[in-house]
């Protein structure tokens, strides 16, 4: 029901209307926040390729639950996560830091303590090898390369699937540019690749991907926009924000495969049977993957949040 970009990427992104309040966490730093509080993991728990939508950030949750953010494109050559190789002096400067850390004694504040955490990680990042070759596109096998599609997506897909196998919790994936006010058949079928195609080409072969490594159970892929688009082409031969109705799509762990839920009339425009809402579809995806739903967040101020929102329900028909 939202129709603007800001308020519906909101909306989708963290099951929430926008509020003049509080700026919510997204569904990835939900996720991540809770692997944070249950171990002492320095993998980041949630990564955003190439950035994360403002919206798809930590809210009002502690910046220990934003997501990290690679800033590169991996179909490029020259793919590689900025400063991600330690600096000659890296060690040093960690290590005088702990140091002058240790004058300080016990107990440290959470502020202090959520820094720790942040070194604990820019070390690990930095400086084992076998974390870093999660973002080494180059050992994967040239065909399966090509299957997923030598482009942004198709890469950051097959990007995708490397973080999760190798622990990440949540990976969110931007697409942009598909705002076609005008000309939307030649926008969606023209370019290197084509929009389309390269949806098809990159969303098919994480699917086959994930299944044949038998992840299929482990991992929940979604695919969304912000909002639909009108049903009707408009005079510029494009199509505008249509809110009334839109469609996503989900696979993968905690779902039941082949299912459809909801319908639209013959034109598309509204729904007529069992609509779902975005706090609905954001409940199903965080039930899918065994949060507690029931679980509440905490602002700075010490304000109790639901995780979800009241009376959101997730989609019992496709839940596993």
């Amino acid at each position: 029901p939202e129709g603007n970009h800001d308020r519906g990427s909101h909306f989708m992104l963290t099951g929430r209307r926008p509020s003049q309040v509080l700026t919510y966490p997204s569904v990835g730093s939900v996720l991540g926040e809770a692997v944070e509080l249950e171990s002492d993991n320095p993998i980041p728990p949630y990564i955003a390729i190439p950035d994360a939508h403002r919206y798809a950030r930590q809210g009002f949750l502690p910046v220990a639950s934003a997501p990290f953010e690679l800033s590169a494109d991996p179909s490029r050559p020259d793919f590689e996560v900025k400063d991600l190789n330690p600096a000659p002096a890296m060690d040093r400067a960690l290590g005088l830091l702990e140091t002058v850390d240790q004058l300080d004694g016990d107990p440290r504040s959470a502020s202090e303590l959520a820094r720790d955490h942040f070194l604990k990680q820019a070390r690990y990042l930095s400086f084992e090898p076998e974390l870093r070759a999660l973002f080494d596109l180059k050992t994967e096998k040239p065909e399966l390369r090509q299957r997923y599609g030598r482009h942004f997506f198709g890469q950051s897909c097959l990007l995708a699937r490397r973080l999760v196998e190798g622990g990440v919790g949540t990976v969110m994936v931007r697409y942009k540019g598909w705002d076609h006010h005008r000309g939307i058949a030649r926008e969606m079928t023209y370019g290197f690749p084509p929009k389309l195609p390269a949806l098809d080409e990159a969303i098919s072969a994480l699917y086959e991907d994930l299944r044949q490594r038998e992840l299929l159970d482990k991992v929940l892929v979604v695919l969304a926009s912000e909002f639909g688009r009108t049903p009707r082409i408009n005079p510029g031969g494009g199509r505008d924000h249509w809110s009334r109705a839109s469609s996503t799509l989900l696979f993968g762990a905690g779902t039941k495969r082949g299912r459809v839920v909801g319908e639209t009339d013959a034109r598309g425009e509204e729904p007529i049977a069992r609509p779902v809402s975005p706090q609905d579809l954001y409940a199903t995806i965080l039930q899918a993957l065994g949060a507690d739903l029931e679980r509440k967040l905490v602002t700075a101020d010490g304000r109790p949040i639901r995780i979800v929102d009241e009376g959101a329900s997730p989609v019992s028909e496709i839940l596993a």
